[in-house]
């Protein structure tokens, strides 16, 4: 019995020390991968607002602007790239990373709609995009153009909600898939896996597989570790704008 004890006491050592090696090994490739995120260079252009850079993607001439409002995704103005790429230069079109996501700076302005509304206001308008705007919601970023239309109702000449949240969907859908549509990101377990490299492994492949996501898979597991806090403080602040604009 003892010399049993004696060889699980040895076993339990054995793995805890594997872990703690696991965890360093970890730390280390999440270090050396973010100091190789930073060499990586943006494809769109930065404007200042409210005292942080934001990153933007502009592409064609001439109004009206088609602007993207990406959803509660840490890939940001990626969600859209492709379909940018498809659209005529006739007109402009202009996606963006929301403050904290990709190559935008957090600054210190609240994740509120009012305040993500103003920030992209002021982006569009520091980048010279023409007036008015179609605005283009994804899912949460439907729910972000509703603060936009209420504040600059002069510069919206339409909006498109493409499989967007409703603010008051508890309404409409069942009880289990409402709870499937707004369940959350585990906070602690994403900022944990952020810190050693997990995080990486796990979102390896956020867009599918195949040449056409090449570019967006290469970019979004070396910038994540960027993306991740922001989007769980955007996570935080989304019961908040629901019930704010149901008001």
């Amino acid at each position: 019995m003892k010399t049993f004890i004696k060889w699980m006491k040895r076993i339990g050592l054995c793995l805890i020390t594997l872990v703690v090696l696991l965890l360093i090994v970890g730390f280390v490739f999440e270090w050396k991968s973010r100091n190789d995120a930073e060499k990586i260079n943006p494809d769109g252009n930065f404007v200042e607002v409210e005292n942080h850079r934001l990153h933007y993607y502009k592409k064609g001439n001439g109004g009206p602007t088609v602007v993207f409002e990406t959803a509660f995704d840490p890939a940001g103005h990626l969600q859209w790239y492709n379909i940018q790429q498809e659209l005529p230069t006739s007109y402009t079109s202009v996606s963006y990373d929301r403050s904290g996501i990709l190559w935008s700076d957090r600054g210190k302005n609240p994740k509120s709609g009012e305040e993500i509304a103003k920030e992209l206001h002021l982006l569009l308008e520091k980048a010279n995009a023409p007036k008015p705007y179609i605005l283009v919601g994804h899912s949460f970023g439907g729910t972000l153009n509703r603060f936009f239309v209420n504040k600059y109702p002069k510069d919206v000449s339409g909006v498109i909600f493409v499989d967007s949240q409703c603010p008051d969907d508890e309404k409409y859908l069942s009880p289990e898939l409402f709870k499937m549509a707004n369940q959350g990101l585990p906070g602690g377990l994403l900022k944990f896996a952020n810190t050693f490299g997990l995080a990486r492994l796990m979102f390896k492949s956020m867009f599918p597989n195949g040449k056409q996501y090449e570019y967006q898979n290469s970019i979004m597991p070396a910038l994540l570790y960027k993306s991740a806090d922001a989007v769980l403080e955007e996570q935080d602040h989304m019961s908040s704008i629901k019930n704010k604009h149901q008001k």
